[in-house]
């Protein structure tokens, strides 16, 4: 069965793409919020900063890769036209 581009199809390739922006900017904003409390008098010590640096990268990783899933399902579709 072969399928054709629609406006749908580019409105989820802007839409997922807006919204991993807004979530890349969004986790760096936590990332910089982190870098400030850690280096506060009572903050967070290293490792504890650490930690929290390498569950946000893997938070924005795996939301990417959900967010890329449909757009490679759309370009392998619109490959096989």
């Amino acid at each position: 069965m072969k399928s054709h581009r629609t406006p749908g199809h580019d409105r989820i390739i802007v839409v997922t793409k807006g919204a991993l922006r807004d979530v890349n900017l969004a986790l760096s904003g936590l990332t910089l919020l982190l870098g400030q409390i850690a280096n506060t008098e009572a903050g967070a010590d290293f490792e504890t900063a650490m930690d929290w640096a390498n569950a946000l990268q893997w938070l924005r990783d795996s939301i990417g890769a959900a967010i890329a899933s449909p757009q490679e399902e759309i370009a392998r579709q619109e490959a096989g036209q």
